[in-house]
């Protein structure tokens, strides 16, 4: 795939659970997928293994699958921004949000996509729970 234009755009902002392509897409209708149909993020380019975060998600799954939501944003550069987040227990509707279950918090990981849909950087700590943690 070669660079992508000016105008590309991803099909959708968001998807929750599994079961949306997310695919950049450029005006000649080339295209990229990011994330599968089965919610695996492809080209995954990893985690930055931090201790203050790691902790938080005890017996929990960091394995390359958005496990409830993902969002993106335009950045000013060009580039794309993802937003990942994941659920240590798996059950979004079931914890500190308001729907009862558990009282684990949700940890947003993010990273940098450029125009070919290429991943700049492993993925960080950006939120945990109610907290942001990152320095962007």
């Amino acid at each position: 795939m070669g660079l992508l234009k000016k105008d590309s755009k991803l099909n959708n902002w968001y998807t929750y659970g599994k079961g949306d392509d997310i695919i950049l897409t450029d005006s000649t209708g080339r295209t990229k997928v990011i994330v599968d149909k089965h919610g695996k993020i492809m080209d995954f380019p990893g985690i930055m293994k931090e201790d203050f975060w790691i902790s938080e998600l005890g017996e929990g799954d960091i394995s390359p699958y958005v496990k409830y939501r993902t969002e993106f944003s335009k950045c000013d550069n060009g580039n794309w921004m993802m937003l990942w987040e994941i659920q240590p227990d798996g059950r979004y509707w079931e914890d500190e949000d308001g729907f009862g279950g558990s009282n684990d918090s949700e940890i947003v990981l993010y990273t940098f996509i450029d125009n070919t849909g290429t991943f700049l950087d492993l993925f960080k700590a950006y939120r945990i729970g109610s907290k942001k943690v990152c320095t962007i």
